[in-house]
């Protein structure tokens, strides 16, 4: 889901939730149940999550459940699998369920922030995303999503100190070419760094998005942006305008590629 909102001269804050769980750090085993749960059973949920087969994760998850009914990870994996197949309200619930026994966990309380974000409840997920960080101050998945959110409607200042801290934690994810999240947040990390006037750390950032090969044409497209009418860096836009060609049909993308050639030709 893809939601483009203008800011400055940039196509700002397209969010990509899809696999944005995937990425969260591990529940926290201060939060677990005292039950053991057999490392084997932990090994083949984590298994079958990466496997994506339905029928085996939830195999795994209720093999582990019914050692331990309220087992935090199990429980978070079936809600991020519930949510990485569109089942948004079977995610929330299970999420929901998972809290109760575990309240104080901020990766429940973040998850529930980014079901709200997925249903368009901006300011619940921004509670849920604040409350995380109360949880856990460094927590960065909430930082990064908050400065995300920040940055959508216009606090540029707020966005840039929270995608500060989120851009450490997508940083190696992106070097490895691993995912979209990591390419979504650097992004608006990139747009907030040239909101506030840091406009060649700004280019940095974009460079590093180019070098992990991943071709999302908002990217370059704001890329191509920031070098023709900010950075005036007209031959490195050039090459930037001509890949951006051949990634994308779209009309909105291929008419401020027009418009970007003109202002170049001038």
């Amino acid at each position: 889901m893809k939601v483009f909102v203008s800011f400055s001269l940039f196509i700002v804050c397209f969010f990509y939730f899809p696999l944005a769980w995937s990425q969260f750090e591990e529940p926290q085993k201060a939060h677990s149940a005292p039950v053991k749960v057999p490392e084997e059973k932990l090994d083949r949920l984590k298994e079958a999550m990466g496997s994506g087969d339905e029928k085996q994760v939830i195999s795994a998850v209720a093999a582990i459940l019914s050692d331990d009914s309220n087992h935090l990870e199990a429980l978070n994996d079936l809600a991020v699998f519930h949510f990485l197949k569109g089942r948004v309200g079977l995610s929330k619930i299970v999420i929901n369920r998972a809290l109760v026994a575990h309240p104080k966990s901020p990766v429940l309380v973040h998850n529930l922030g980014v079901i709200y974000l997925k249903e368009g409840k901006y300011r619940k997920a921004v509670y849920q995303f604040k409350k995380a960080l109360s949880l856990k101050e460094k927590f960065r998945p909430s930082q990064a999503y908050l400065g995300v959110i920040y940055l959508k409607y216009g606090g540029s200042k707020k966005a840039l100190q929270f995608l500060q801290e989120g851009y450490k934690w997508i940083k190696s994810d992106l070097r490895r070419g691993k995912g979209d999240i990591p390419v979504f947040l650097a992004n608006n990390y990139a747009l907030a760094l040239a909101a506030n006037g840091e406009k060649q750390k700004a280019e940095e950032i974009f460079e590093k998005i180019l070098d992990s090969e991943i071709r999302d044409p908002k990217v370059y497209l704001n890329y191509a942006i920031l070098l023709v009418e900010v950075l005036n860096k007209k031959d490195k836009a050039v090459k930037i305008l001509s890949k951006l060609k051949f990634l994308t049909e779209d009309v909105n993308i291929l008419r401020k590629v027009n418009q970007l050639e003109g202002k170049i030709g001038e």
